[in-house]
């Protein structure tokens, strides 16, 4: 690519909302150029190949499903790749072996969901303990459960931004892979470039154009740099609150607008590992969905002689490793029983970036074992593979959270289009800028369908 080519729109980020924005653009005869700093489409939807065909998500994995279907599940269901659970339901298992009702537990998620929309932006870890508390009493009259249940929902649940209840979400059987390479699909190749980092943007005011500076991620040594008339900006929030007021720093007006809506905006951590077994786990029950545990502080789960070896040769911290298996969010498996999935969210989701593989993979199976009663940790997983969300550069983080500490002026604010000259030069897209769907893929998807059509509205009229 020669130095100062300009192009019309050039899209930032090659995740759901660029793709969508680059479909739609494609459609409509746009000329545009997508920039994606990392290797590959899809950003946060990230599938690889865990083994001869099997293909795990690193990334998205659910799709949620809704009385009217939105186009991400719509996609799945027409290709018929939503997994059927049958008659299959979800194991609530305390760590001192004892299984709670599905039904109390369907209450808890509800009172979950009614404690955050009553609260709102004014919810405090103190105000959320004394809601739960209050609603658990009409139908937990155990104390000690009523306990483990608010420690749960606080520092589990919570940490893991996870509010509808599961019943609300589908596993995709064939990973989100096929989604990604139809949006794919309808792009040409010469419209997409790799390795390419937006370093600088500068609104030229005498032309009336944006100035794009890049840099080649590789190397970080090849700088070519671009113009253009508009751009889709859609890198997630964690990356705009490390890197905006860098990228943006000749324009104070876009930092003034913008800055305070982008530091405000909650965002949560969420990682997953993935443990492959080289045959199908006979320890799964038939009938079981998915694991949530749930950790009982005075009983916790004990470490075995396997397992203290496995941290003294790796020079693993013992109540790093504690605090880890005390917030696993749930197990569920996959690929007849050849995968098991386990998710993280908040700190314990960070932490597990720089835990040993070797570790997670004795330690994270033995939690899978105490959790479904087997005395004995048999048929080991042969590899690991986890997400590492917050290390990587170039999403910084998971994430936007539409929790209590949600604002909704603010999400409008980054919603909005940055027009120096009375033109919508910059548009942000996005998860996070969704007002619907925060936080989801299929929150992305539309809000890059809608920044399309901003500039598809605008040239239409000229």
């Amino acid at each position: 690519m020669p130095e100062n080519t300009h192009v019309p729109v050039i899209i930032v980020g090659g995740g759901a909302a660029g793709l969508a924005a680059a479909k739609a653009l494609s459609e409509n005869n746009i000329k545009y150029l997508l920039l994606e700093a990392q290797n590959y489409l899809g950003g946060r939807v990230h599938t690889i190949e865990a083994a001869p065909e099997i293909l795990v998500d690193l990334g998205a994995q659910l799709a949620l499903k809704e009385s009217v279907p939105n186009e991400v599940y719509s996609f799945f269901e027409k290709t018929r790749n939503i997994t059927d659970t049958g008659n299959q339901v979800s194991y609530y298992v305390t760590s001192d072996d004892k299984r709670i009702d599905n039904t109390l537990m369907e209450n808890v998620w509800d009172i979950r969901e009614q404690v955050h929309k009553e609260l709102k932006e004014v919810a405090t870890e103190e105000s959320r303990f004394a809601c739960y508390k209050e609603k658990l009493l009409s139908f937990v009259h155990d104390e000690a459960l009523r306990s483990i249940l608010i420690d749960w929902m606080l520092h589990v649940l919570d940490a893991s931004g996870c509010i509808s209840q599961i019943e609300s979400w589908v596993e995709v059987n064939c990973t989100y892979r096929p989604f990604i390479d139809h949006l794919q699909s309808t792009i040409p190749e010469s419209h997409i470039r790799l390795e390419t980092e937006v370093t600088q943007v500068q609104y030229l005011p005498d032309c009336h154009k944006l100035s794009v500076e890049t840099v080649s991620t590789p190397n970080k040594a090849t700088n070519i740099l671009l113009t253009c008339d508009h751009i889709i900006w859609t890198t997630s929030l964690d990356y705009l609150k490390r890197n905006f007021t860098r990228i943006f720093s000749a324009e104070q007006k876009l930092i003034e607008e913008k800055s305070h809506a982008i530091q405000t905006l909650s965002t949560v951590m969420m990682n997953k590992v993935h443990l492959i077994y080289e045959k199908p786990m006979q320890f799964w029950p038939d009938d079981c969905r998915e694991v949530f545990p749930i950790d009982v502080y005075c009983v916790p789960m004990k470490l075995n002689e396997t397992h203290l070896a496995c941290l003294a040769a790796n020079d693993t911290n013992r109540q790093d490793i504690m605090f880890i298996l005390q917030s696993v969010f749930c197990m569920s498996p996959r690929d007849e029983r050849r995968v098991l999935t386990f998710w993280f969210g908040g700190n314990a989701a960070v932490l597990i970036e720089n835990i040993s593989n070797d570790v997670l993979k004795c330690l994270l199976h033995g939690v899978a074992c105490h959790y479904l009663n087997q005395g004995k940790e048999s048929d080991p997983p042969v590899q690991i593979f986890k997400s590492t969300w917050k290390t990587n550069e170039y999403t910084c983080g998971s994430f936007s959270h539409f929790s209590p500490q949600i604002f909704k002026d603010d999400q409008a604010q980054l919603r909005k289009s940055f027009e120096p000259d009375g033109t919508p030069r910059i548009i942000f897209a996005g998860e996070a800028t969704h007002p619907v769907y925060p936080g989801l893929v299929i929150g992305a998807y539309k809000s890059g369908i809608d920044s399309a059509k901003t500039l598809i509205n605008l040239f239409s009229a000229k």
